[in-house]
């Protein structure tokens, strides 16, 4: 844990600037803490006894943006970079668990760090004054422990994503709250119910791609039940399958836990055995999930148009969902094939999927691994040798078939499903001269039919 805290120059300038003009003025929140675990923040937030107006006079001549000027925030722009400053503030009710019905501005940073959520986040520092922390919250920091300001069911009542927020933290810090905390966090939880689903997705993917995901999803899976109520089926699952040691629940976490931390991955690995429940059947004693890639699909599908998620990323995590059990062979045509239908970059997304799943089977599954990387290895090679495995990259089109008399519509369609086919195995040189006469004889095959 770092005893001191380097501010960029810029920060330190706007800083210097609000205080030369009377007021006062830090940096706060999720900077203070990522500093003082020796972390580079994303960004640096301000807080100052300045109101808005005063804050634009200061900067007269600088771009400013007013965010969220209802609650004392604007956005300057320096040399480019945004910087959020926000007057200190105390908050009203919350009468709808969402946001506060008032705001009244103060001239102390007290007043602004009681209102904070957790006590690693309700800390200041101002090079001439230094850390305000007066919760305890660089203490927390070292102890691992995740701990509300003030009274833990007042503050998660307040914004009930806050709930999802500390075992975000959990997930990503490796965390743990303090028993009162995750009492509250029980108490409260179906107080998301309130909450807006693109706040509570966008949570989630942070939470997911968090380095102690494992331990935060064990021991918050009630908040994800919460939120995804599909899934509490799967604990406590047995699968009672030689490939698998854990419950449905278990594999699952452990499988995105293993995975690298690429939210469509991730997101997709959440979802990849969520249908089991369905289908399950026992054979001899063993059990099976016969289709439930598809059931698994259709209900990731229903869930992520339910949150409103764009449907590109809806598309694409539906599609490693519904692929993730499909076999992909070690070959050149299995291979072109996949990177035809899924494309290059989620082709590899969805080996890491695979790899994720692999490593949370039984031990004696791991050899899946070994192929999975020689499948990387060969499709890297395709790529490296430019071969065809796509429509744009067969050396024909609609266009040259139609000056070969073809008919626009189906039958250009399947000249060139065709000929991309032969291509792919092999039976076919991707070259003009020899598509254009296997194009010809198809066509003469389709009109013998």
């Amino acid at each position: 844990m770092q005893n001191n805290i380097t501010l960029p120059l810029l920060v330190q300038n706007v800083l210097e600037r609000l205080e030369k003009n009377g007021f006062s003025a830090y940096v706060v929140g999720g900077c203070v803490r990522d500093s003082l675990q020796g972390k580079k923040p994303h960004d640096w937030d301000i807080c100052t006894s300045a109101l808005p107006q005063q804050v634009k006079e200061v900067f007269g001549g600088c771009k400013i943006v007013e965010t969220g000027i209802a609650h004392g925030t604007v956005t300057l722009f320096l040399e480019g970079q945004p910087f959020e400053i926000t007057t200190f503030r105390t908050e009203g009710n919350y009468t709808d668990g969402r946001r506060p019905d008032s705001v009244s501005f103060s001239p102390n940073i007290e007043d602004d760090l009681s209102r904070r959520d957790f006590t690693i986040n309700a800390m200041a520092y101002n090079p001439n004054r230094g850390l305000v922390d007066l919760f305890g919250g660089r203490q927390d920091l070292q102890k691992k422990v995740l701990r509300c300001v003030g009274n833990p069911h007042e503050r998660l009542r307040e914004d009930a994503l806050r709930i999802l927020r500390g075992v975000r933290f959990c997930a990503g810090l490796g965390l743990k709250m303090d028993a009162e905390s995750k009492q509250a966090l029980q108490d409260c939880v179906a107080g998301l119910e309130h909450i807006s689903v693109e706040r509570i997705f966008e949570e989630l993917t942070k939470l997911l791609c968090g380095e102690f995901v494992v331990q935060a999803l064990l021991e918050y899976d009630f908040v994800l039940f919460q939120i995804l109520p599909q899934l509490q089926a799967t604990k406590g699952f047995e699968q009672h399958n030689p490939y698998h040691i854990w419950d449905v629940w278990r594999h699952t976490v452990y499988a995105v836990g293993a995975s690298i931390p690429d939210p469509i991955v991730r997101l997709a690995l959440l979802f990849h055995d969520i249908g089991k429940p369905l289908c399950f059947h026992q054979e001899k004693g063993v059990g099976h999930f016969y289709g439930h890639a598809n059931i698994s699909f259709q209900m990731s599908k229903e869930i992520l148009e339910k949150w409103k998620v764009s449907i590109q990323q809806k598309n694409r995590v539906c599609r490693l969902v519904k692929y993730h059990d499909s076999p992909i062979w070690p070959t050149d045509v299995s291979i072109k094939r996949w990177l035809n239908r899924m494309g290059v970059e989620d082709f590899f997304l969805l080996l890491e999927v695979k790899r994720g799943d692999a490593r949370a089977k039984a031990e004696h599954c791991q050899w899946r691994l070994e192929e999975i990387d020689q499948i990387e290895a060969i499709a890297r090679d395709i790529l490296r040798r430019k071969e065809c495995f796509s429509l744009k990259k067969l050396n024909i089109s609609g266009k040259e078939l139609l000056q070969l008399g073809f008919v626009q519509g189906k039958e250009i369609g399947k000249t060139l499903d065709f000929l991309l086919s032969q291509v792919m195995q092999g039976m076919l040189p991707n070259e003009p001269t020899p598509l254009q006469q296997a194009a010809l004889q198809y066509r003469k095959k389709l009109e013998n039919k």
